[in-house]
């Protein structure tokens, strides 16, 4: 069993260069908006706010569409609440030869979009081969409370069997995984499982542990 922290886990599912779990923020709009990030209030957000992982695809790409002509998604982020039910999320998309790539943030109340530079993270472009290699969203992808009731073995591996899952995350490597010339990890679809106290690295479509078994000493979401 391989035991690592957040900073690793992150590297190996290579998140954009953010957090598996951050914190959730007041969200204000300063500034530039097309320079750093943009902010929406949702018009009804009990409709609006997804429920299901192509909901979320279907919430997330138009604001995509905005950004580029051709977005790619690289990962999502779903927080749970203790009974399963979705209490915010985060998607990622990159693009070929983009200087930037596109974080959307929501909860049932407000919507953020944020274009970081890749450069400020340390990240190269990606140029159109490198966009190319991406694996598109799995058939059979599990639902974020379905991966972690698959993955309850998994956790009780890594000391958290019985726990509420917390967050789960579904990530390709992109952008962090590209060095310039090479994916350093391949492009594939992986998840994290996450609870209170740990988490685990899993299969996306059947909750079986990558191997060898990689858990997780996590962030939790500040209160």
């Amino acid at each position: 069993m391989l035991r690592v922290g957040l900073l690793g886990i992150v590297l190996v599912l290579a998140l954009s260069g953010c957090q598996l779990v951050d914190r959730q923020e007041n969200l204000q709009p300063t500034g530039d908006p097309s320079a750093t990030e943009a902010e929406e209030l949702l018009g009804n957000p009990d409709e609006d706010f997804p429920a299901t992982l192509a909901g979320l695809r279907a919430f997330a790409g138009p604001e995509a569409l905005t950004w580029q002509d051709d977005p790619v998604l690289a990962d999502m982020t779903v927080w749970l609440t203790p009974t399963g039910m979705w209490d915010r999320l985060r998607a990622t998309y990159v693009a070929a030869d983009a200087d930037r790539m596109m974080t959307v943030r929501a909860d049932p109340d407000r919507l953020r979009v944020e274009r970081p530079r890749l450069e400020g993270l340390g990240l190269p472009e990606l140029p159109d081969a490198a966009v190319a290699e991406l694996p598109p969203v799995p058939e059979g992808l599990l639902e974020p409370a379905d991966l972690g009731a698959a993955a309850a073995d998994a956790l009780a591996s890594c000391d958290a069997g019985g726990q509420p899952v917390v967050a789960v995350v579904y990530a390709t490597g992109a952008p962090a995984a590209w060095d310039g010339s090479t994916w350093t990890t391949p492009p594939v679809w992986r998840s994290t499982v996450i609870t209170e106290t740990a988490g685990v690295a899993v299969d996306p479509t059947t909750g079986t542990p990558l191997e060898p078994l990689t858990c997780v000493d996590p962030i939790l979401p500040d209160e």
